[in-house]
């Protein structure tokens, strides 16, 4: 996982997503050691956990709280928190996301945040802390509530996996890439930060 936060940021920057817009393996290095310092990332990784366990804690409760009807459901349906929110807590979304430009990233995936997300969730995790991984968490899942409640256990761990962040994607005009390549496509990152700050906890 540290690794995975070490190659995500080294493509970002707070200045611009571009493709040749990469931090030196140095100064991601220094992002990656401030986010397990400053930012406390580090007790996620400990041996019991006890800084994701804290943050699971804290979400169930605002999902108990915020989203009630959602939060029944997934106790009716036997989901856990630590079925699906582990992974945004311990990469701050970046899990099995890509950049084209960047090899050293994984290859992309079905289940991959899309990286114009990820550096919309990184910005503001730097600017407000850790805890702002609540905001764009509760964010969307209140954008699927509805979907969500209509789901089996495994429909919803394979939703929360997969499809969570759609209802962000702008829809591409014209026939699919010919060559079949993968390209990062436009996001609602700006509707994504501002349904984030909706969430009112």
């Amino acid at each position: 996982m540290a690794a995975l936060l070490l190659n995500v940021s080294r493509g970002y920057t707070l200045q611009s997503v571009q493709a040749n817009d990469q931090m030196p393996d140095e100064e991601a290095f220094c992002v990656l050691v401030r986010l397990m310092d400053s930012y406390n990332l580090r007790s996620h990784f400990l041996a019991d956990m006890p800084g994701l366990q804290l943050r699971l804690f804290q979400f169930d409760r605002l999902v108990e709280e915020l989203l009630p009807l959602l939060h029944t459901h997934f106790v009716k349906k036997g989901v856990k928190s630590s079925m699906f929110a582990s992974q945004w807590f311990m990469t701050l979304f970046s899990y099995r996301s890509v950049d084209q430009s960047c090899t050293a990233l994984p290859v992309l995936s079905d289940n991959s945040f899309p990286l114009s997300l990820v550096y919309r969730v990184l910005d503001i995790v730097f600017a407000e802390g850790i805890e702002a991984i609540f905001r764009f968490s509760l964010a969307l899942l209140t954008k699927s509530e509805d979907k969500l409640v209509e789901l089996e256990f495994e429909q919803i761990l394979s939703y929360l996996q997969t499809d969570l962040f759609e209802s962000y994607r702008i829809p591409k005009e014209g026939p699919p890439s010919p060559d079949g390549d993968h390209v990062e496509e436009d996001w609602r990152a700006n509707d994504f930060v501002r349904d984030a700050y909706d969430v009112r906890m």
